[in-house]
């Protein structure tokens, strides 16, 4: 799967394909290209990470040189924790 920008909508488009074309029950490990990817919405990376970070677990946490504790956003779902995934970056 190749995901170009994390743009508003793309959580909705990806969660389309991943209970479609990209189930659990039809893949066996997954392979995203974000290659030239220039970023975007960090909402929507982090509701695209809620399938594969394990319930509970922190799937972001933000330091910030002006406050002392990390925010973190936490894992809701946890739907596809048990298979490999491999991510393409550049560098």
């Amino acid at each position: 799967m190749q995901i170009s920008l994390f743009d508003f909508g793309v959580s909705d488009d990806f969660a389309s394909a991943m209970n479609t074309k990209f189930s659990p029950t039809k893949c066996g490990k997954y392979i995203f290209d974000l290659r030239n990817n220039p970023g975007g919405s960090l909402d929507e990376v982090v509701r695209m990470l809620d399938y594969f970070v394990p319930t509970g677990q922190p799937s972001v946490v933000i330091k910030s040189k002006s406050e002392n504790t990390p925010r973190r956003a936490q894992a809701l779902s946890g739907k596809i924790t048990d298979k490999n995934i491999i991510l393409l970056i550049n560098g």
